[in-house]
């Protein structure tokens, strides 16, 4: 099941110093912050080649610089995971959380 709630985090930020010479109004800090969005797609207990075509379709509406995180609990999902990803995008990442439990990151 696809969680529809979107996490943002801040991936970098800078501070932007910015005098104001109205009135005599005192210097004003702002930040501004540069955010990204981690899309996440719980395949646990999904069967192939279901996790694989989520994959898939989630893949194909991520934006430039967004990112999934996929959750998969059987290997062969993992291997055609791996294979999808590897067509579609440029860098995506494996790691085996628990045992029998893999993370797929994946960055379009």
């Amino acid at each position: 099941m696809i969680n529809n709630s979107r996490e943002k985090s801040l991936r970098s930020e800078e501070t932007v110093r910015m005098s104001v010479a109205l009135n005599g109004a005192e210097e004003t800090n702002f930040m501004i912050a540069e955010e990204f969005v981690m899309k996440k797609l719980d395949c646990m207990g999904d069967f192939c080649p279901i996790p694989t075509l989520k994959t898939i379709d989630q893949i194909q509406r991520l934006n430039p610089g967004e990112m999934l995180e996929i959750l998969v609990d059987h290997s062969c999902a993992v291997e055609n995971i791996k294979a999808a990803a590897h067509k579609l995008v440029h860098q995506f990442r494996v790691e085996e959380v628990a045992n029998g439990i893999w993370r797929i990151t994946i960055e379009k």
